[in-house]
């Protein structure tokens, strides 16, 4: 319980730094127009700043869980292994078998089992924030280039200029003509 508390707290401080600039980058015209609209502040930060910062907290969840499997110093400084290898971390272990034992290939296994491992949990957060909404904000900010609305806007746009393009008459005759005698040098 020490290792895990004063690895918490140890984390504490970063993360809460990605969370401030998370709630920085949330447009204050949202609150405001949630306030003229009459929301408490439990509905504002229930609808506004709780969906804003669902890809803050999916980076801050990635880099968490893979911080938290490469624990090696506070295992080494506090207990050295602890009594009974109980405090060993995956990384501890890696290091005691690379360099206190001199066994390469058990070490390079583990540090190969440990990229497995945290690949699987971070590809299984991202597929679970893409099914809740949140990888998609995050990779493309709502009023950037990319949005899926600017998307839409451009598609539409395109099909109406296809469209438009397509219902422009032309002159009489010109369309049974063949290509070669539409110029007229030839």
């Amino acid at each position: 319980p020490t290792i895990i508390a004063f690895a918490v707290w140890k984390n504490f401080g970063y993360n809460m730094i990605i969370f401030l600039a998370g709630l920085q980058a949330i447009p204050p015209d949202l609150y405001e127009a949630a306030r003229i609209d009459g929301a408490s502040p439990w509905r504002q930060f229930r609808h506004i700043t709780l969906p804003m910062l669902k890809p803050t907290m999916l980076m801050v969840g990635i880099l968490t869980v893979s911080g938290y499997f490469q624990l090696f110093a506070e295992p080494y400084v506090m207990t050295e292994g602890g009594p009974l290898q109980s405090t060993v971390s995956v990384l501890y272990l890696m290091y005691d078998d690379g360099f206190k034992w001199w066994n390469m290939g058990v070490a390079s296994a583990v540090a190969f089992l440990l990229f497995i491992i945290i690949l699987a949990i971070t590809i299984a957060l991202l597929r679970l924030a893409r099914k809740l909404g949140a990888a998609r904000r995050w990779a493309h900010p709502p009023n950037s280039r990319w949005s899926s609305r600017a998307c839409r806007a451009r598609r539409r746009s395109a099909a109406f200029r296809r469209a438009r393009g397509r219902a422009r008459a032309q002159p009489p005759g010109r369309e049974s003509m063949p290509a070669r005698s539409r110029n007229p040098t030839s």
